[in-house]
């Protein structure tokens, strides 16, 4: 017999990042084993909806975006309250809080502890966020222990989607009851359109591509990744930098025009995957406080090689060279650069990681093999 989850979380997609992808695949992986998965999100309305997606329940609360929609926040109006007082009536098996930080986190483990319904947190950082300066970054800091604080308060049990996220949860003086880690479909692969991504972009057919896809972050890592890239034009006139995804530094680095960069903007995810299937190269040479990239995993099933850093679950993916090349955090364009040039002179090194690590991931990280662990926990 199947059991009955709730998600609480601050975000959800069509919002796209980590923990709304992660949110959402498991979530689906435990409706096709049999349960029923409610999630309570927040929208930037003044009025509450409800959703229903591929069997999920998707309810979504008044919200805020504050701080340009890195903490969302909740509405306390009246649709807020009546949505209160009909929840009130609901029965779940467990409450499943997406991170610590979040005023709807705390909203639901007391909720939780109100039910008495058992919940756990499952945590996706590995080091204080950044949200600005560092007056502005103390202050965050100081915001992020109390919520800790108040969630330990309320009797939940904390797990990390990487080991990487319990060495953090250490931290805040939390013993972590276990690894939830990050995963993929196993189908995802092949669920790309037939139209010919490269095409679409006039990205030339006969280049060698390196592909970033994320966030343009200074500390995840783009700007020296342009760098390195360039560093290597004269010798390896084929290489064509990819970038696929907006932020603060779209503008400032597009506008450089480097002759061997393609700057796409905001791409679908599925086109994303097209890209990875054509890319020689997928990079992250992030310094952010990452739990477990999705992005990783994606290129590892879309079999194209992956150089990335210690920063966050990565190394726990890419155990060795065997598997694909993981940098210390924090090293600068040079390093960077060798790393691609090492791999573009071994190419037979770089064609048995890519499937070393493809088996890899359909083994250990497919999201039914999460779902089972979810439902171990109850």
């Amino acid at each position: 017999m199947g059991r009955i989850y709730c998600f609480f979380t601050a975000n959800y997609p069509p919002k796209l990042g980590g923990v709304e992808i992660y949110t959402q695949c498991l979530a689906k992986a435990l409706v096709r084993r049999g349960n029923e998965v409610t999630i309570v999100t927040l929208n930037d309305k003044k009025v509450s909806e409800i959703q229903w997606d591929n069997g999920i329940r998707i309810i979504k609360i008044p919200g805020i975006d504050a701080f340009a929609g890195r903490l969302p926040l909740i509405r306390f109006n009246k649709a807020f309250r009546k949505f209160c007082g009909n929840f009130k009536s609901e029965t779940f098996d467990l409450v499943i809080v997406q991170t610590r930080y979040y005023p709807i986190s705390v909203y639901g483990a007391r909720y939780a502890k109100m039910k008495n319904i058992s919940c756990i947190v499952l945590d996706h950082s590995t080091a204080h966020v950044n949200v600005g300066g560092s007056v502005i970054n103390k202050m965050f800091a100081v915001y992020e222990h109390v919520m800790t604080e108040i969630l330990k308060s309320l009797d939940c049990r904390f797990f990390g989607v990487s080991q990487a996220c319990n060495r953090w949860l250490e931290h805040f003086h939390i013993v972590p009851q276990g690894v939830l880690y990050n995963s993929i479909e196993r189908e995802v692969a092949q669920e790309m359109q037939a139209h010919d991504i490269l095409k679409k972009y006039a990205i030339p057919e006969d280049v060698k591509i390196i592909l970033y896809a994320g966030r343009l972050l200074r500390e995840k890592g783009i700007e020296k990744l342009v760098e390195a890239v360039s560093g290597l034009r004269e010798k390896h006139p084929e290489l064509c930098l990819v970038v696929a995804g907006d932020g603060e530094l779209y503008k400032e680095l597009s506008e450089k025009n480097v002759g061997n960069c393609i700057w796409l903007g905001r791409v679908k995810h599925n086109e994303v995957l097209e890209l990875m299937k054509r890319s020689l190269i997928f990079c992250l040479p992030s310094d952010y406080a990452e739990g477990f990239p999705t992005s990783v995993l994606e290129a590892a099933v879309c079999r194209c090689y992956t150089i990335t850093t210690t920063a966050g679950g990565s190394k726990e993916l890419l155990t060795g060279m065997d598997y694909g090349m993981v940098l210390e955090q924090n090293q600068g364009a040079e390093v960077l650069k060798n790393a691609i040039e090492y791999v573009l002179d071994n190419p037979e090194l770089c064609r048995r990681a890519v499937e070393n690590n493809y088996n890899r991931v359909l083994k250990y990280f497919t999201w039914d093999t999460r779902a089972k662990e979810m439902e171990e926990i109850l």
